[in-house]
């Protein structure tokens, strides 16, 4: 009943003359064109922020750090240079059943067998499954082509032809991000496998932050960023772009995160930590100077702040990822 009486009043009742006179046509012009500017903005901000949200939240939130694909070893003889130039080696890890040998073009190594420690309750020692690795030169060898994850816990064996021994070496762990490690060779047979914790003050928050998932880190961004771009935004008195500004913050973070996320992740697995910082160094720029257009476009804050604003907030929220990890 109510909703026929607005329909009455508003299409059958008569209402007062409009007094044309008074209307400014270049005014009522340039009202029209800032009303479809304002609702063309609106729509698309409106479209953008539908589809940065059905991709975030289809963005796997369990989307971890493992461990890299490529696992590096520097060999050595006693701490010097290996007689051999070529030399072969295996990356071993526990199973309940002995693999004949490396999976694909993985190396083999000769008489292996006899070297390795009785089985225990954790399985038998035997070859990883990796496709490609084990063919060793100049001191160098790699592994790499995993099918599962890699191993959390492994040995290696190395054979030296020029001896016709094999050299086994004690346990240890994978990091997700730290790939690279030192095998030092021993005349009984034995060796030291040791890894390279160069950078793990930042591979450690990195992982934790990673663990956290994707939903947290979009979370800290929004709020961090949503909060810089607000504090700019008042300092320089233009209060009426504060809610543009701040739902352009929401749609850029929601976009540009979960590509960040997942493209620096691919980063880290295939090559480590130095390269995967790389990327997301690279990645990093492009959201910056990304997120400072539409300020400046959008928000209607200058080229300059709006470069400033997305810096200083990409920068706080990193960090503050960081340390949360």
């Amino acid at each position: 009943m109510f909703f026929l009486k607005c329909l009455h009043k508003k299409y059958c009742e008569p209402h007062s003359p409009i007094p044309w006179a008074a209307l400014d046509p270049e005014s009522l012009k340039t009202d029209m064109e800032s009303g479809i500017i304002r609702a063309s903005v609106g729509s698309r901000l409106g479209l953008a922020f539908l589809v940065a949200a059905v991709f975030a939240m289809t963005a796997r939130a369990d989307f971890g750090p493992k461990p890299n694909d490529r696992q590096t070893f520097s060999v050595t003889l006693e701490g010097d240079q290996l007689p051999d130039v070529r030399f072969v080696a295996a990356m071993l890890c526990q199973r309940d059943r002995a693999m004949e040998g490396p999976q694909n073009m993985g190396a083999v190594i000769p008489g292996l067998e006899e070297t390795l420690p009785p089985e225990d309750s954790d399985g038998r020692w035997t070859n990883a499954s990796y496709r490609w690795g084990g063919k060793g030169s100049n001191g160098q060898v790699q592994f790499n082509g995993f099918y599962g994850d890699v191993p959390k816990v492994f040995r290696v064996a190395v054979y030296l032809p020029s001896r016709e021994k094999v050299f086994l070496s004690n346990e240890s762990t994978t990091h997700p991000l730290l790939n690279r490690y030192t095998v030092d060779l021993a005349s009984d047979g034995t060796a030291t496998l040791t890894r390279n914790e160069s950078g793990r003050w930042l591979a450690d928050p990195l992982v934790g932050l990673a663990q956290r998932g994707i939903l947290f880190a979009l979370a800290v961004t929004l709020v961090v960023e949503t909060l810089v771009v607000g504090s700019v935004v008042t300092a320089l008195k233009k209060r009426e772009v504060r809610t543009r500004m701040a739902a352009t913050c929401a749609v850029a973070n929601l976009i540009t995160l979960p590509a960040l996320w997942v493209i620096c992740l691919i980063g880290f697995w295939m090559g480590g930590l130095w390269t995967g910082l790389l990327i997301f160094a690279v990645q990093e720029i492009a959201v910056v100077l990304l997120e400072a257009s539409l300020y400046a476009t959008l928000g209607r804050i200058g080229w300059r702040p709006a470069f400033g604003v997305a810096l200083v907030a990409n920068a706080a929220s990193f960090l503050l990822g960081i340390a949360l990890g």
